[in-house]
């Protein structure tokens, strides 16, 4: 076949645009719903996305605070034979220590911190963000000796009771 006879060839065959418009007019809408489709899913889906990693990552940075710089397991967690017992991790624990004289206010005991804990149900989520932030409980005061009164940023307290919820 010579070229002119199949230029003549390709246009003695009817197109797919010229056999069938409605097709074609059907698979451009189709591209079109379809691409609406996907970029209504970047802009609303990935923003619940960085949120539930947001809330991930605060859960994280409340994780490393508490257990890391602040060592809450350590008076806040039961220890069997002088190791924390990991399955009550931070549930409240009786003081493995005692000053050598008297100290006013002295705690005997670490409460529960956990979401189940009296400590979150009576001061609540707001309380405890307050007590990080402020160094003070609700009621205005300290907590007693030997807790420490943290003076956090609202960002660090509320990583710090995103974890604290997270937990059993």
């Amino acid at each position: 076949m010579t070229s002119g006879q199949l230029d003549r060839a390709n246009t003695d065959k009817p197109s797919l645009e010229m056999a069938c418009p409605q097709l074609v007019c059907y698979a451009d809408a189709m591209r079109h719903i379809l691409l609406s489709v996907y970029l209504c899913g970047l802009f609303f889906v990935c923003p619940l996305a960085t949120f539930s990693q947001s809330a991930t990552s605060a859960v994280q940075r409340g994780r490393y605070l508490v257990n890391e710089m602040g060592k809450c397991g350590d008076c806040h967690t039961p220890h069997v034979a002088g190791v924390p017992d990991k399955t009550r991790w931070l549930k409240g624990s009786p003081l493995g220590f005692a000053p050598l004289g008297p100290i006013p206010g002295w705690a005997k005991a670490a409460p529960d911190l956990t979401a189940s804990g009296d400590l979150m149900k009576t001061w609540g989520e707001n309380g405890l963000v307050q007590f990080f932030i402020k160094g003070v409980g609700p009621d205005g005061k300290p907590a007693g000796p030997p807790m420490p009164a943290y003076t956090l940023t609202s960002q660090d307290a509320h990583a710090i009771v995103e974890y604290l919820k997270s937990l059993p």
